[in-house]
Order: C-alpha cells, then structure tokens, then sequence
C-alpha cells in the first residue's frame, strides 16, 4: 500500500507540473510536455491489474472463503443459486 500511495502522490506532482508547464506555451517546452504526458499515461497503464490478474485474486479469495468455511460457503453458494433461480423464474414470461 504504501507504494500505491507514493505512485499516487508522484502522479499528482506530475499532473501539478503539466500544468504548469501549460500556462507557459513555448515551442522548446511542448515536446518535454508531450513526453512526461506520454510516460506517465504508460505508468498508469501498466499499474493498473489486467481483467485476468482481478479475477484470479478473487478467486483465490474465494477459495480461502471456502476452504475455510465450508458450511458457510456450501450455504452462501445454495442462496446465491436460489437467487438466480428465482431471478430467471421473472424474467421469464407465464405461460
């Protein structure tokens, strides 16, 4: 955590210093402007979890959940299905 706090105030001063840099238009300053743009955009990019990494980590939280707590777990995984269950039954037109 205290890495993704430090990123996020690096990011901040970055951001602080772009605009600054804005208010200042000149033609030997927009390039420098263009690449902190570009390199810090790719830091964001490349800290942020792919789709696939999130739904990995949840489902080993998931299976700590339920290997720890296997009534619990046996009982949540009942409620859940009964829930979609019902859902389906009132989407779905009498008949």
């Amino acid at each position: 955590m205290k890495a993704e706090k430090q990123i996020n105030v690096l990011t901040a001063q970055v951001d602080e210093l772009l605009s600054l840099l804005e208010r200042h238009p000149s033609p030997d300053i927009d390039p420098l402007r263009s690449r902190i743009e570009d390199t810090l955009d790719a830091a964001k990019r490349a800290l942020k979890p792919s789709v696939p990494a999130r739904l990995g980590q949840y489902a080993v939280s998931l299976d700590h959940y339920v290997t720890g707590y296997p009534r619990l777990g046996f009982l949540t995984g009942m409620l859940l299905g009964g829930a979609i269950v019902y859902f389906a039954r009132l989407g779905r037109p009498n008949g």
